[in-house]
């Protein structure tokens, strides 16, 4: 996932969806776990480990703490923004590999507002990125959006949509993430109260809230995931186990090797090989 760090300033941002704190309120209905549907819901824990993955690999500003305890924070990371956003330099420079870059910023000294487009912008050789990024903030509030930003290298897209708003009220500071992603499979998941550690090297641990379209919430836990596929299975996982809870019920998925998975639930283990998309 190394090669998302080459996404500079606005990718960048992306590391504050994987350091916020909480969701929104309400909730979906938690997954009944079954086996019909422990495929799928396997599935939905993958990909969003590997979304989760890669807002953290992506961290170019540096990462906002879910403890901070000053007022001056979120103006901070305003300033931050602002700064980057305007000494990115001409297109050539931020797209060296073709497409266009844009944006329209109002920065001062304690709030920015703006947004940024990328279209087909080639950051490095065979990388991508197409989408639009919006934000805004000032000494208390602060609010991402991000609408169909599309990260597409090494023959894997990686499609985002999402709203970050993060607030202070006293000394205490919080976020509130809204993210959505596209599976392998099609449907759209929604990801939330993500923490990621580890790296490339001796894999990712991931904990996050997901909700499947269909079966519904589930908590999910990866250990030790890695990510070196190449070729025509760049993407998927190569290592590790991810476990997937809801209503008391745990089930996990466990990857063989970049073709093949296995997925647990009440003791019975069933192998899968991943089919490629057509």
């Amino acid at each position: 996932m190394i090669f998302y760090k080459k996404s500079l300033f606005i990718i960048g941002l992306l590391s504050l969806i994987s350091a916020c704190s909480s969701s929104g309120g309400g909730g979906p209905t938690a997954a009944t776990l079954s086996a019909d549907n422990a495929q799928d819901l396997a599935i939905a824990a993958t990909e969003s480990t590997k979304q989760a993955v890669t807002a953290d690999s992506a961290n170019f500003l540096a990462k906002t703490s879910n403890t901070a305890n000053t007022t001056d924070l979120i103006s901070n990371k305003v300033r931050e923004i602002a700064f980057e956003a305007t000494s990115l330099g001409p297109v050539s420079a931020i797209c060296p590999f073709g497409g266009t870059y844009s944006d329209s910023i109002s920065a001062g000294s304690t709030s920015a507002s703006g947004s940024i487009t990328f279209s087909q912008c080639g950051v490095a050789d065979g990388i991508t990125i197409t989408g639009v990024v919006t934000f805004s903030g000032n000494e208390s509030n602060f609010t991402i959006t991000y609408n169909n930003l599309s990260i597409t290298g090494l023959g894997v897209t990686e499609t985002v949509n999402a709203s970050v708003s993060c607030s202070t009220s006293g000394s205490s500071f919080s976020c509130t993430t809204n993210t959505s992603i596209t599976g392998i499979d099609g449907r759209t998941y929604a990801v939330s109260n993500i923490s990621v550690s580890g790296d490339e090297f001796s894999g990712y641990d991931v904990n996050a809230t997901v909700v499947d379209p269909t079966h519904g919430s589930i908590t999910i836990t990866a250990t030790d995931i890695t990510f070196n596929c190449t070729g025509s299975t760049a993407g998927r996982p190569s290592s590790g186990t991810i476990t997937f809870t809801s209503d008391g019920r745990t089930g996990s998925v466990t990857f063989n090797s970049c073709n093949s998975y296995t997925v647990t639930l009440d003791g019975v283990a069933t192998p899968y090989t991943w089919i490629t998309p057509t």
